[in-house]
């Protein structure tokens, strides 16, 4: 980007940061701000790599999502496209400025270097390594499975699988505690006391924390051990709560000097008889628990602090003195009594933390277990799994030096990005992976190994997946004093200039986190400031001015409008704060693009546009974010819908879902109700009463009494009710046959476009369920209602719409006006009161009326994390903005309080505002009814752009209409065609098995490219491909070579693997009356003949045609059938490639005949 001014002092320091951040000779860590270029320095630097001739699979990135692994891979490859066609001189330009050398330095050689890497990169096997931490450590995990101790053909399983299994444990450990386990019913008896019958969700809760608790449980020795060493760190008392108790209220209770005493106390006045009555229930014969209650009441208030005045008057004092030297509480010294039950408490307190948390402890190590054993037998790795079978894979003594020494051959450059959501667990493999780079030894490669990190502290955000900054902040450090003792060329760039926001922007944001405000504390983080949280953000765009305003709080109304009786639950009232607000951001909105506020657009002005608007909320619970989403649709407002669906919370959906039931079970009133009103039936609530009311029995045989339209189409769904899931879906949204229209058409006229992502992602849920081996509407109605899913909805697009977004959806984003109306609610702090210490043990507190020391401190450094983050989330908000920021919300707890609370983000903002009031930069602004506060100019105003409306241009009546084909077949696999089995696999836990997987694939792979190559350069193609294979030995290498060179050299296959087949050809077509759609590995289309090829990569190949499996010959024959259609008067051969040979076979006409004839589809 060109500077404005070539004599600016922060772009040139901006600009020196990012040339040596790309540096590729240099390690370096980066920590910048908001819209810095963070993003661009880590392409700029792969590309600067490729430049100087690093092999691409040499370069490992590690991002945090797979979405932005997939960005930046575009980014890169769009880069490196654009090298391609550009010409010379610009080319040469280009390289010039990323590289920081003089033009006159590139040759031709060096442009066509440059112009080589797109394909280079392309043609890398597995591509450029640009992933997520969890897709690195599936890759390593698949190539050393058996020194990471897993099954090698294990699994990834995602979170739906994960879920079912993890509740399937959670059922098997219940019917543990049902059957007697004498410990586990112990500890469920605790658990469900403490939690007030919900003692278990804390378990459930545990989840996330599992591989903490089994560290500390296997550290420990075993369970036993491990509950033994947690009472030493609580400091639990010897006896438990109800011995402590029986001892505190038998032997150890004054018991004759107390009735002494209450028989002189007065009892005239009420605090004197209140005490009186205390010590009558202490010396009674109730249970030592009630009595201990009510003692407690002497030293405790109400609320559980300690009592600051005596539980007495002075005409008790004068008359029983006695009284002072047991319960005085407001003078020293102390009452012995007093002092007596402070202690009994503090004991309580440490005994039923212990019994709580050791009962937590048991059920974990139960549950935990269980989910393990129910992994191990699918092979399945969830995502802690990966990770953590990596860290220990990486750091197992001997095993780490051998798998590190393989890596180190293959990874030269490692690229962190979004480090400061990196888990402490994630940051152990990379350290493993980095250490060599800090000691100089270990790399394979001649060229130097070099670490590259950015990340910005003050954007993280997923605490809640273990991202830690503080844990950030200790690797930076780390980085910086093993580069500097290693001697090790690094560089630490100031990157702090933002090329995102306007001035204004940027100097409020710099106002809210002015660190003088939070002292003594950071404002990011627990640890001490130091100067990295000094906020000083510089904009590039110093010439184009923007604004931030604070609006007043939406107040509440005296009115209080009753609703209707059948208002959805969780709806906000019309005259609440949130629906009034939300009513106000879309008349805003409309306002602004109706009269033409400008927004800026490289460096010219225009016109604001639906899309320009960007709402960013915390949540979508609460009511304001679907109330904006109302207001939006109500005033005619392009909306983008929300960014995440849950799949079951869709109209669309259940109205797709009661077809099911009612395929199911006509005789469900309620689904088929909710068809005639739904987008199907299309009736109103008193067409619908009129049939429902007077009917005597069920509500379907009213249906075609009624001669409704809509009954042919149910008559129709009652038919299909055997239909695979799939079809019977697509053809209820894509023919309905009884249909005034097509489903989907009728479906978006009802609810509009925000309703086809839902309804897709079921589609393709029942697309996925017809490959499994009972693809029945039964099992997928329960599969559907039992395990939801949410639909994740890509917003980032160029559509022209609103979007209305959480916090951590919009990270990485940015709008030109960005409004944040979900600011007056407090931080949200840890809500299940079990906490974690830094070994590992789980504490489960409480209330905090009852912590102990080690609770309280565990209490207070997980609500201090909580705010951190809180701020740090409201950073995130503030920096999406390019040119206008609004802050505003809804008025919120007791009418006479603030409308806000201490620590929400509108107390932070309109701190903030108020300090750039007072000094002369913020201004109040009269807004028709009511006062705001700006910071910079009001928006100029030019003629402004038209909003797209709703209604779609007139399509052509064909369009429409339904094909009059009806289609009664169904869609086949080739590979499901017999009910016979495959041929056995090589054998999971075979000696070499991963090997011989390994030499398939490979072989595979050079049958699939180097046909595409002529044969004389097919020899040099393969041994330069195998040579960039690290985990094989020479051996190895030549041994493939020369068996796939044998049979691609073979004469009599030299059409085979001849120039222009086609590899991975998809083969669609009829079958009698059904359909099949599968997919060769090559197809070879001669004059003379048709080739089918199919490869054979994990089963050993038999001696003969015999041998064959019958499902193989199937495929085989249905692909045959198929393509004779097309070509009828050619000859089709069919071959088999087995690559554990490898071998070619065909297969006999007179075997594809037979086994044509038996397929049972």
């Amino acid at each position: 980007m060109t500077p404005p001014d070539t004599s600016w002092p922060e772009y040139a320091a901006a600009s020196e940061g990012q040339r040596l951040a790309a540096l590729p000779s240099h390690s370096a860590w980066v920590e910048a701000n908001a819209g810095s270029g963070k993003t661009k320095v880590l392409i700029d630097r792969v590309a600067r790599l490729l430049l100087k001739r690093v092999e691409p699979d040499s370069i490992l990135c590690v991002t945090y999502t797979k979405a932005a692994a997939s960005e930046m891979q575009s980014r890169l490859f769009a880069r490196l496209g654009d090298w391609c066609v550009m010409d010379d001189g610009k080319l040469r330009k280009e390289l010039a400025s990323l590289e920081h050398r003089p033009e006159t330095d590139y040759d031709h050689e060096d442009i066509g270097r440059a112009r080589e890497l797109f394909a280079k990169a392309l043609e890398t096997p597995g591509g450029l390594r640009i992933e997520t931490i969890h897709a690195f450590s599936g890759r390593v995990l698949r190539r050393f499975p058996l020194e990471a101790g897993i099954a090698p053909g294990f699994s990834e399983l995602d979170d739906d699988d994960a879920a079912d299994i993890w509740d399937a444990a959670f059922r098997a450990m219940g019917r543990r505690v049902v059957r007697g386990d004498t410990a586990l019913v112990e500890a469920a008896r605790f658990a469900a006391e403490a939690g007030g019958g919900k003692g278990f969700e804390a378990v459930r809760a545990l989840l996330p924390r599992r591989a903490a608790i089994q560290r500390y449980i296997a550290n420990a020795g075993g369970i036993d051990t491990a509950v033994e060493r947690l009472a030493r760190e609580i400091g639990a008392p010897a006896l438990g709560t109800a011995d402590l108790l029986d001892k505190a209220m038998g032997a150890d209770l004054p018991r004759k000097a107390l009735q002494d005493l209450l028989g002189a106390v007065p009892t005239a006045k009420k605090s004197d008889a209140e005490l009186a009555a205390t010590l009558a229930t202490v010396l009674s014969d109730t249970p030592a628990q009630e009595r201990f209650a009510a003692y407690a009441s002497l030293a405790f208030t109400k609320s559980g602090d300690p009592r600051k005045s005596n539980p007495y008057t002075a005409e008790a004092l004068k008359q029983a003195p006695a009284v002072a030297l047991f319960f005085q509480t407001k003078d020293v010294p102390q009452g012995s009594e007093i002092h007596r039950i402070l202690a009994i408490a503090e004991a309580l307190n440490a005994a039923r933390l212990f019994e709580r948390s050791a009962a937590l402890l048991r059920l974990a190590d139960t549950l935990f277990d269980e989910f393990d054993r129910r992994k191990r037998a699918r092979a399945g790795l969830d995502f802690d799994d990966l990770i953590e079978t990596t860290s220990r894979l990486l750091t197992r003594e001997h095993a780490a030096e051998w798998v590190l020494w393989k890596l180190d051959g293959g990874i030269s450059h490692i690229l962190l990005d979004e480090a400061q959501d990196t888990s402490p667990a994630q940051w152990k493999i990379l350290t493993a992976l980095t250490a060599d780079i800090f000691s100089g030894h270990g790399a394979v490669r001649d060229e130097r190994r070099t670490l590259f990190v950015v990340g910005d502290r003050k954007q993280s955000i997923y605490s809640f997946q273990g991202a830690d900054p503080e844990f950030f902040l200790l690797q930076k450090q780390g980085f910086i004093d093993n580069a500097e003792t290693a001697k090790l060329d690094h560089e630490i760039p100031n990157l702090a200039m933002s090329f995102r926001s306007s001035p204004e922007v940027l100097d409020y944001v710099d106002t809210v986190f002015d660190t003088d405000v939070f002292t003594p504390d950071a404002p990011f983080t627990v640890a001490p400031p130091d100067a990295a949280d000094v906020m000083r953000h510089t904009s590039f765009r110093r010439d184009q001015p923007g604004s931030v305003e604070l609006w007043p709080l939406e107040p509440k109304t005296d009115v209080t409008p009753a609703e209707p009786w059948a208002a959805p639950q969780g709806q906000e009232s019309a005259a609440s704060p949130k629906a009034r607000l939300a009513n106000r951001i879309a008349k805003f909105i409309r306002r602004e693009i109706e009269t033409g506020a400008v927004v800026w657009e490289k460096k010219q002005q225009r016109p604001c546009r639906p899309g320009d608007f960007l709402i960013l909320v915390r949540g979508r619970t609460g009511g304001l974010f679907d109330g904006i989403l109302q207001a939006l649709k109500r005033e005619n407002i392009p909306v983008a819908g929300a960014d995440r669906i849950q799949l079951l919370d869709s109209l669309a959906v259940q109205d797709l879902l009661n077809l099911v039931r009612f395929a199911l079970c006509p005789e469900d009133d309620l689904a088929l109700a909710e068809i005639l009103k739904g987008p199907f039936g299309g009736l109103d609530d008193e067409q619908l009463f009129a049939i429902a009311n007077p009917r005597q029995g069920r509500l379907w045989p009213a249906v075609p009494e009624a001669k409704l339209p809509i009954t042919a189409f149910l008559e129709n769904v009652l038919e299909r009710r055997h239909q695979s899931p799939f079809e019977f879906l697509t053809h209820a949204l894509e023919r309905g046959v009884g249909l005034p229209r097509p489903g989907w058409e009728l479906i978006l006229s009802r609810f509009g476009g925000p309703a086809r992502e839902p309804v897709t992602a079921l589609i393709d849920r029942a697309a996925a369920f017809d490959a499994g081996d009972a693809p029945s509407l039964q099992i997928f109605l329960n599969a559907v209602e039992r395990r939801g899913g949410e639909v994740k909805r890509e917003l980032s697009g160029p559509q022209d719409e609103v979007r209305v977004m959480t916090v951590h959806g919009a990270k990485g984003l940015e709008a030109p006006i960005v409004i944040l109306p979900d600011t007056c609610s407090a931080h949200r702090g840890e809500r299940d009161g079990v906490f974690i210490t830094e070994d590992g043990a789980p504490i489960w507190a409480g209330p905090k009326t009852s912590d102990i020391e080690l609770s309280a401190r565990l209490r207070a450094i997980a609500e201090a994390r909580a705010l951190r983050e809180h701020r740090r989330l409201l950073y995130v908000a503030l920096t999406r903005a390019q040119d206008r920021l609004i802050v505003c919300g809804a008025f919120t707890g007791h009418p006479k309080g603030a409308g806000h609370t201490e620590t929400s983000w509108y107390t932070i903002a309109q701190s903030a505002m108020q300090r750039l009031v007072t000094n002369g930069r913020a201004s109040e602004i009269e807004d028709t009814d009511r006062t705001l506060l700006r910071f910079g100019a009001a928006p100029a105003r030019v003629t402004p752009a038209a909003i797209a409306t709703t209604s779609a241009t007139q399509l052509p009546a064909w369009l429409t209409r339904p094909i009059t084909l009806e289609f009664k077949g169904q869609v086949l696999s080739p590979s499901r065609l017999t009910s016979s089995s495959e041929p056995p696999v090589i054998s999971p836990f075979g000696a070499g098995r991963a090997e011989r997987l390994r030499r398939g694939t490979l072989i595979h792979l050079m049958f699939e490219a180097l046909p595409e190559i002529a044969p004389k350069g097919r020899r040099k193609a393969a041994e330069a491909f195998l040579k960039k294979q690290p985990d094989l030995t020479p051996a190895q290498r030549k041994e493939m070579l020369e068996a796939a060179m044998g049979v691609l050299e073979d004469k009599d296959f030299a059409t085979v693997f001849a120039p222009g087949g086609r590899s991975e050809a998809p083969v669609i077509g009829r079958l009698g009356d059904n359909t099949i759609n599968g997919r060769v590995d090559r197809l070879v289309v001669t004059p003379t003949e048709i080739l089918v090829v199919d490869y054979k990569t994990d089963r050993p190949s038999p001696p003969t045609i015999e041998g064959v499996g019958e499902a193989y010959i199937a495929q085989m024959a249905a692909y045959r059938a198929v393509l004779t259609q097309r070509w009828p008067n050619r000859p089709i051969r069919c071959l088999l490639v087995w690559t554990d040979g490898p071998r070619l076979m065909e297969i006999p006409p007179s075997a594809l005949d037979r086994a044509l004839k038996a397929i049972r589809p």
